[in-house]
């Protein structure tokens, strides 16, 4: 699994939540995610990303830019393959959810989510 830097800030954070499990299919990992989620915001996890895009072998996009012209200067990061997902704005959220396969049917999977008060 890949590591991600996590931005400091001084921003107050609305919340964040981290999950890593090993030895499970990606629809049982998407779950316990979801469930998890769902617990800490009252929201569904596809507000993110549904499991069936998570999941789809047809889109391999990465974007990253730099927004010097924005009123606060913030870097942007987009990334979607199958299995995949970040979605990153600085001092605004960062959601990340990965699967790697162990075998055929199962794997670990990790989840980090944090968004900051706006």
């Amino acid at each position: 699994m890949k590591k991600y830097v996590r931005s400091s800030t001084t921003s107050e954070i609305k919340y964040e939540i981290e999950v890593t499990r090993k030895n499970i299919t990606p629809q049982a990992f998407y779950n316990y995610c979801n469930s998890r989620f769902k617990s800490k915001t009252g929201d569904n996890l596809d507000m993110w990303v549904s499991y069936d895009y998570w999941i789809d072998d047809s889109h391999h996009y990465y974007h990253k830019d730099q927004h010097a012209d924005w009123a606060t200067p913030q870097v942007e990061v987009i990334k979607e393959y199958p299995y995949e997902v970040q979605y990153y704005v600085s001092n605004t959220y960062n959601f990340i959810l990965e699967f790697e396969f162990t075998d055929d049917s199962v794997g670990t999977g990790y989840m980090y989510v944090k968004e900051y008060v706006r």
